[in-house]
């Protein structure tokens, strides 16, 4: 396997995307059409085999995975409640914790309790319902390789903020009607880590909910990102009190 990389120029680090690479640009320097060299045919031949063997092997290697992943994704809960009884899983851990919106936005640091004592897992920024992070030799230490801990993230809901499990992002916002009529051309609100100009959007006679797309958290290892659900709420109650402060504020000026 080993001669297969040299006669490529490659590692076994190295992406099909440059596998591919360095086999075109010596299938440029080899190929039959720009030598009849017979020793210059020869190597062709090898750099083909080279290639079609590398190639699929790296096919293999992440289709594995790939299965691996989803195997876990679809058996999280059984695997962690030992319901399935899988060998190649049996020295690893199976846990679920819950974060904030905020903490699945900027990341988050957990305290996790292991048989050899506290340890500290960074959860990176911008992760999804649902997302599994493995982390290596954090599993069961009764064996001679440690297993690993798999970690399911759940997000908290509240009143006001819902995540479905296609981390589309329902928020529910109230708008203080005097604000929005004082501001109605350029009325902008914080919603997770930017503003958005909702000005076009608002009906005050009536309870809208916008979608922004691909505007929710992101999943999948970021390479996905849910849909974002603005649940706008005119407040005429807000409204009313700030019309009467100033006029009672009005009314303080001229007595006295």
């Amino acid at each position: 396997m080993d001669k297969y990389y040299s006669i490529l120029g490659v590692t076994k680090t190295s992406t099909p995307e440059e596998i591919k690479k360095s086999y075109k640009k010596l299938a440029k320097i080899y190929h039959p059409d720009v030598s009849k060299k017979e020793i210059n045919d020869k190597k062709f031949k090898e750099i083909n085999e080279a290639y079609d063997f590398l190639i699929k092997q790296k096919h293999q290697s992440s289709q594995t995975k790939d299965n691996v992943s989803d195997y876990i994704y679809k058996n999280f809960n059984n695997l962690m409640s030992n319901i399935i009884k899988n060998e190649k899983f049996k020295n690893d851990i199976f846990i679920h914790i819950k974060i904030s919106l905020k903490e699945s936005i900027n990341g988050t640091k957990i305290k996790y309790k292991h048989p050899n004592g506290y340890r500290y897992i960074n959860i990176p920024s911008n992760i999804g319902m649902g997302e599994i992070i493995k982390v290596q030799k954090l599993g069961k230490i009764n064996s001679i390789k440690p297993g690993d801990l798999y970690i399911k993230i759940y997000i908290k809901n509240d009143k006001n903020i819902k995540i479905d499990e296609n981390n589309n992002i329902t928020i529910t916002k109230k708008i203080c009607l005097l604000d929005y009529l004082e501001n109605k051309n350029n009325y902008k609100i914080k919603v997770l880590d930017e503003e958005i100009d909702i000005s076009k959007n608002i009906n005050i006679f009536k309870n809208k909910k916008i979608k922004y797309k691909n505007k929710g958290l992101y999943f999948n290892s970021k390479k996905e990102r849910g849909n974002l659900y603005l649940n706008i709420k005119i407040d005429f109650i807000s409204a009313t009190k700030k019309i009467l402060k100033k006029i009672i504020s009005n009314i303080k000026k001229k007595t006295i």
